[in-house]
């Protein structure tokens, strides 16, 4: 793995892909990720990414537990042209995302790592602000965002 060589400076919010929850562990996305095999995953087949280690830096699974995923200190794997700049939150499930649980820990999280970094509200996004070929994270981010703003 690669050492970040750019100073941290937003976030970016993802989903899984999938709503079984047999797969709603970071280490059954590790394994997707590191693998260089084809995977059965939600259902469907996947290749496998052949990565050091699982892309995102963290993980809430769909009880809202919040799971660590890629060290900060190396260069994440989740979103290209971001990743040694941005940290990779990824909240289990598909159309099952953003439960009341996986809210409530993506709501705590985001304003500690904002404070942390001293990042600014406008460089916290959804993956699909960074990738116009997906609907990740399938929930309205801006308008949790928004509610975060506010308190």
């Amino acid at each position: 793995m690669k050492l970040r060589t750019k100073e941290i400076i937003g976030i970016i919010v993802h989903c899984s892909a999938s709503d079984r929850y047999a797969e709603d562990d970071i280490e059954n996305v590790k394994e997707l990720h590191t693998s260089i095999q084809k995977m059965s995953w939600n259902n469907k087949y996947a290749e496998g990414k052949g990565w050091d280690d699982v892309g995102y830096n963290f993980y809430i699974n769909f009880n809202g537990d919040l799971q660590l995923g890629r060290e900060l200190k190396y260069s994440a794997a989740h979103a290209r042209g971001y990743n040694d700049s941005h940290i990779g939150i990824c909240l289990s499930g598909l159309n099952n995302v953003a439960n009341e649980a996986q809210i409530k820990t993506l709501s705590w999280l985001i304003p500690v790592l904002k404070k942390q970094y001293g990042m600014k509200w406008k460089d916290i996004l959804p993956h699909n602000a960074v990738n116009r070929l997906k609907s990740c994270p399938n929930f309205d981010f801006y308008k949790l965002r928004e509610s975060l703003k506010e308190e």
